[in-house]
């Protein structure tokens, strides 16, 4: 006696997989996407705060302000988060009080910060 069970799956059962699979990930992908330049943006913000707090250390042992970047980094040795880069940095003179225009980037994130340090009293802005 020959049977005419088959193991296995239908062609229709595995294309209504492949479509919720193909949902799932259409839903997800995006989210993922946008939750990853979120933690790009949150690590430039922290790095400002830091950069904040490093401008301060480089005043008290030099009795200035920074110059450049690399003057920051070789006086205290700080560095940026991996992947942080300096968009500028430069020393300006607004009515006489010494201040550092500050942009960082990142290559994953459409967005830059943007500090004005302490002509702005330390606030930081996103620039897109």
């Amino acid at each position: 006696m020959i049977s005419n069970r088959r193991d296995g799956f239908t062609l229709v059962e595995l294309m209504i997989v492949i479509v919720v699979v193909g949902i799932l990930a259409a839903i997800a992908i995006p989210n993922y996407a946008s939750t990853r330049a979120r933690s790009y943006d949150a690590s430039m913000k922290s790095d400002l705060r830091t950069t904040f707090l490093q401008i301060e250390e480089y005043q008290l042992i030099r009795g200035t302000m920074p110059a450049s970047s690399a003057d920051l980094e070789t006086i205290t040795g700080y560095t940026l988060s991996p992947g942080v880069t300096w968009a500028k940095f430069e020393l300006e003179n607004e009515d006489g009080v010494p201040s550092i225009h500050i942009h960082l980037a990142h290559p994953q994130s459409p967005n830059k910060w943007h500090a004005h340090y302490p002509a702005e009293g330390s606030n930081i802005e996103l620039r897109g």
